[in-house]
C-alpha cells in the first residue's frame, strides 16, 4: 500500500467520522427543538381550553337538573297562560275582572297554585311572582 492511498483512506475515515458526529448533533438538536415545539403546542392547547376535565356523572346530573328546571318553567308558563285565559273567561261571563284570583277557582278545570301569580284587578294582568 502506498502512502497516498493510506492518507486518502485516513482522510475519508476522518470525514466520515466528522459527518457522523455532525449528523448526530443535527439529529439531537432537531429532536430537542421538535420536542420543545411539541410541548409548547401542547401547553397552548391546554391553556386554550377554559374548562377542565369533566366528571361524566356530574355532567349527567347537571343535564337532568337543567331538564327538570326547564320543565318546571314550561309548566309555569302553561299555567300562567291558563290563568290568563280563565281571567278572560270570567270577564266575558260577568262583565268585569275578578277582584282576586280566588274568584276564578271555580272556572278552572285543573288545580293550579294561584299564590304563585301576581294579579292586578284593575286591568286583569296576571304575571308570575318573582
Amino acid at each position: 500500500m502506498n502512502i497516498i492511498s493510506q492518507n486518502h483512506r485516513a482522510f475519508n475515515y476522518s470525514i466520515a467520522k466528522y459527518k457522523g458526529t455532525v449528523l448526530k448533533y443535527v439529529m439531537y438538536k432537531g429532536i430537542a427543538s421538535g420536542s420543545i415545539i411539541l410541548c409548547l403546542f401542547g401547553l397552548a392547547f391546554l391553556f386554550a381550553c377554559n374548562e377542565g376535565p369533566k366528571n361524566p356523572v356530574a355532567e349527567y346530573g347537571d343535564a337532568l337538573t337543567g331538564a327538570y328546571k326547564r320543565g318546571q318553567q314550561g309548566g309555569e308558563t302553561a299555567n300562567l297562560d291558563a290563568v290568563k285565559k280563565t281571567v278572560g273567561i270570567y270577564r266575558a261571563t260577568y262583565g268585569n275582572y275578578p277582584q282576586t284570583l280566588d274568584d276564578i277557582k271555580d272556572l278552572m278545570t285543573s288545580k293550579i297554585d294561584l299564590s304563585r301569580y301576581q294579579y292586578n284587578p284593575e286591568n286583569g294582568a296576571v304575571s308570575l311572582k318573582e
